[in-house]
């Protein structure tokens, strides 16, 4: 076997790369000489904005549908680039966390005037049904047609019998008594029941007796 010698790259040198074109990092031993193994979130994009020469860190394999597969983790930098790469990572990442918090406060705040709203207006659903109850309510004419019981009361009729007397337009209430008038044409025989009746003119009160 053949000792491993980890290559030394000058500063104005080029990142020693395989044939895939990225730095195998097996261990920390294996990061060339004069270079810094950078392992941050996007770094490489922030290099490649930057102008900054680097090579994908390769750190083992890992099997996806079946296969084997490289795992990049962060790259591989000159010693001089990695501080400038390192605060621009951080800078990016804060950048990018800032503007995850301020998206979800936006959704939040979304969703609070989204509710106010909904419940705004079922607030003004309910209360326009409950007033248009009250106004149907109101404009509801009432009925003034006043219901009486029909009832029976025991009277001595013109003959001295006991007799019924019942109104025809409805039971009368007390401010409503008045004098009956019974004119002849409305005094009648019922031969079928053998009873006498006479109506009075001015309310149809009918007073019933039988003759004896």
């Amino acid at each position: 076997t053949i000792a491993w010698k980890t290559p030394k790259v000058s500063e104005q040198g080029k990142i020693p790369r395989g044939k895939h074109g990225h730095v195998e990092l097996w261990t920390k031993s294996h990061v060339p000489e004069g270079c810094v193994h950078v392992d941050r979130p996007r770094v490489a994009s922030v290099a490649k904005k930057l102008g900054i020469e680097y090579a994908p860190a390769m750190t083992g394999f890992e099997m996806k549908s079946g296969r084997s597969v490289p795992v990049i983790s962060g790259i591989v930098v000159h010693k001089r680039d990695s501080d400038i790469v390192v605060a621009a990572a951080k800078q990016l990442e804060a950048e990018r966390l800032r503007k995850q918090a301020e998206s979800k406060k936006r959704a939040l705040r979304n969703a609070w005037r989204d509710l106010i709203r909904r419940l705004t207006i079922r607030q003004k659903v309910f209360s326009g049904e409950a007033g248009a109850a009250a106004s149907a309510s109101k404009k509801k004419p009432k009925n003034s047609r006043k219901s009486a019981k029909i009832g029976t009361q025991g009277s001595v009729g013109t003959q001295g019998n006991l007799g019924s007397v019942r109104g025809k337009k409805g039971g009368m209430g007390l401010e409503e008594r008045h004098v009956h008038v019974y004119p002849e044409h409305l005094i009648k025989y019922d031969e079928a029941s053998g009873m006498w009746s006479k109506t009075c003119s001015e309310c149809d009160m009918v007073v019933k007796w039988e003759e004896l």
